[in-house]
């Protein structure tokens, strides 16, 4: 009987032993799976948030006009995946828009401020699996621009192109032609030899007086052919 209680104990004990093995391997095997799987999961998760992308808004001018605010929206996006805050440069400094609402997977950023300005560029920063749009809806329409300056441009001086001159033809003088002067009849030289003189002694006398009568007579024709001539010029 007492080998029998031994055989038993020793029994007892064997099973015991291997029970604690088993168990000890199949809590290491599940420590060892559940750890696998924790880092599958956080691997993969990792992977779907990795990689984020910057996207720009299209600003462009065929938005609303609404001159109380900005709004810009970011479309085919969820709670979880839309941009905390956007970055938006105007025309007269830079804002952080933050994320107002996302509604029926788009995003909605609200600016009440800049409404004087215009929109330059507007970015966010969204992961890569996104195909969204991202566009700014609607603000002020403030198209007016500012007057440029103009440049001066020197005036060209025209160069003094001297005109041409008519050639200064003479006009003719007509000539002169003296009228037709009436010839004078020279008065007729006495040829008689007056009475009481001697005829014989007395006509180298003669002959000296009539050359001079004529020689008076032409004289007194030239003088007045000159004067006629000057008159008449």
């Amino acid at each position: 009987m007492s080998g029998i209680k031994i055989l038993s104990a020793s029994g007892t004990r064997s099973v015991a032993v291997g029970f604690t093995r088993r168990t000890i391997a199949i809590l290491l095997a599940a420590a060892v799976g559940l750890a696998t799987f924790v880092f599958l999961m956080g691997g993969a998760g990792t992977v779907a948030h990795a990689a984020p992308t910057p996207i720009n808004a299209k600003v462009g001018t065929s938005y609303s006009c609404v001159e109380t605010e900005w709004h810009f929206v970011i479309t085919q996006t969820s709670a979880q995946q839309a941009p905390a805050t956007i970055m938006v440069t105007f025309s007269d400094g830079q804002a952080t828009v933050p994320l107002n609402k996302v509604t029926g997977g788009t995003a909605h950023y609200y600016w009440y401020e800049n409404l004087d300005s215009t929109v330059v560029s507007a970015t966010a920063v969204i992961d890569s699996a996104w195909t969204g749009q991202f566009n700014l809806s609607h603000g002020p329409c403030n198209t007016s621009t500012p007057t440029p300056t103009p440049t001066s441009t020197p005036t060209s001086t025209p160069t003094s192109t001297p005109s041409e001159k008519p050639s200064e033809t003479p006009s003719k003088t007509p000539s002169e032609t003296p009228s037709e002067k009436p010839s004078e009849t020279p008065a007729p030289v006495p040829t008689a030899v007056p009475g009481g003189a001697n005829p014989s002694g007395g006509s180298g006398a003669g002959l000296l007086g009539l050359a001079l009568a004529t020689s008076g007579v032409v004289a007194g024709t030239m003088v007045i052919a000159r004067r006629r001539f000057l008159h008449d010029s």
